[in-house]
């Protein structure tokens, strides 16, 4: 097999990060060349053969905790050890910063990337889905006349939502920083959302009749021309809710997380 090697990520790796980012199949757009190199490819390291980027993983360092956007291996290295080796330069780097642990989304029905994962020690599941939810659909949602109102998470009760939700610590934190925007009804529900895609990654209502009233908090910060949200949920109840009143369901995933290995 030819050699290859593991380096960070630079401004000019954006055309390779493109033409990979299909193989996702998630329907992701691609960054612009200013978004990868400010913020994508700081946080990512790329595989490197016969003059060309083979793979590329772009992970977040929280803290203790570390967040693993996503892995792409070009199809034609697959199974010849590509995405171990950079599983494991991953976690060194990780090491380094001081992290302890990380945690990804997967599909469910991607065994080859489940044995990956379980490999390098990722094994807590916790199930999810993506959703594509027509902003034409919340009218038509149950609701309730005493939801708490609709607030933005002050910083100081980041931790206390983190472990209502079963969120990593340090990821709300993270979020804000991003310009994502942690909107909460009491402590009932949690969405922290993305305006830019839009989208929500934590979308938790303690019961499915706080759907309603959570996409509503955060219809303001959509953009006005697109048609929909996006969002991600392991609450089954209000996820079925919101494809029997025709939210469409994009992906079915794997939460895993656990302790960096050791090398």
């Amino acid at each position: 097999m030819p050699p290859f090697h593991v380096r960070e990520a630079t401004a000019a790796d954006h055309d390779a990060y493109c033409r990979l980012l299909p193989e996702l199949r998630t329907g992701d757009p691609a960054p612009t060349p200013e978004r990868w190199a400010t913020r994508m490819a700081p946080e990512t390291l790329v595989v490197e053969a016969d003059g060309g980027v083979i793979a590329t993983c772009w992970v977040r360092n929280l803290g203790a905790w570390a967040h693993v956007v996503h892995v792409i291996v070009d199809p034609a290295w697959q199974g010849r050890g590509v995405g171990k080796r950079l599983m494991h330069a991953v976690a060194q780097r990780l090491r380094r910063e001081g992290s302890t642990h990380w945690y990804l989304n997967v599909k469910r029905d991607n065994a080859p990337a489940l044995r990956l994962y379980a490999s390098v020690g990722l094994g807590r599941r916790v199930e999810s889905v993506a959703l594509k939810i027509p902003w034409t659909i919340v009218p038509s949602l149950p609701t309730r006349t005493d939801a708490p109102a609709p607030a933005p998470l002050e910083p100081d009760a980041d931790r206390a939502f983190e472990d209502r939700f079963d969120l990593v610590p340090g990821s709300i934190a993270a979020a804000r920083a991003r310009d994502e925007l942690p909107i909460h009804l009491g402590t009932s529900a949690l969405a922290v959302f993305n305006p830019t895609f839009p989208g929500a990654w934590c979308f938790r209502v303690a019961a499915p009749d706080l759907a309603r009233p959570l996409l509503e908090a955060l219809r303001p910060h959509a953009p006005a021309d697109v048609d929909h949200v996006m969002a991600m949920t392991d609450d089954a109840p209000a996820a079925e809710l919101l494809v029997a009143h025709g939210a469409e369901l994009r992906l079915e995933l794997y939460r895993l997380s656990g302790p960096l290995p050791t090398l």
